[in-house]
């Protein structure tokens, strides 16, 4: 397992996945052709995130209300969704720990909608909370 750890968390994904980290977005592509998972993160300035700041992030995914599930990943609790895009299945994740709010979506052919699904949540449930002022950006280990 590859462990990436940023400023206010971490993940570790299987080291046949490649990744990319852009605009703090880390970008994974998993063993299946065209099935990307992407985590970007953001940082409360004052006190921890809110229940509404979740349904926010999620209203934006443009989900139905009632295909929104609530999960615990990891350090993280929040919301997921899963809907159909352009010949895609799209699933969405809106998590939070403390100040920090992961938005994850995972997107994969919609012919093979399962076929990485509980790689994808195993690496979610790798996610840990990381205090700020201990965790060096993009570090590798």
């Amino acid at each position: 397992m590859i462990h990436l750890r940023f400023e206010s968390w971490s993940v570790a994904f299987p080291e046949e996945w490649s990744h990319d980290i852009e605009d703090d977005i880390l970008t994974l592509a998993t063993a299946v052709d065209d099935s990307l998972l992407q985590i970007g993160s953001m940082s409360k300035e004052a006190g921890p995130v809110a229940e509404n700041d979740l349904w926010e992030f999620m209203d934006d995914a443009g989900v139905d209300t009632g295909d929104i599930t609530r999960v615990r990943l990891g350090d993280f609790e929040g919301l997921a969704a899963a809907t159909e895009e352009e010949g895609a299945t799209l699933r969405y994740w809106v998590l939070r720990a403390g100040e920090a709010l992961l938005l994850a979506t995972f997107r994969c052919p919609a012919e093979r909608p399962d076929a990485e699904i509980d790689a994808v949540v195993t690496v979610l449930k790798s996610l840990k909370h990381e205090a700020m002022a201990a965790a060096s950006a993009h570090r590798a280990h």
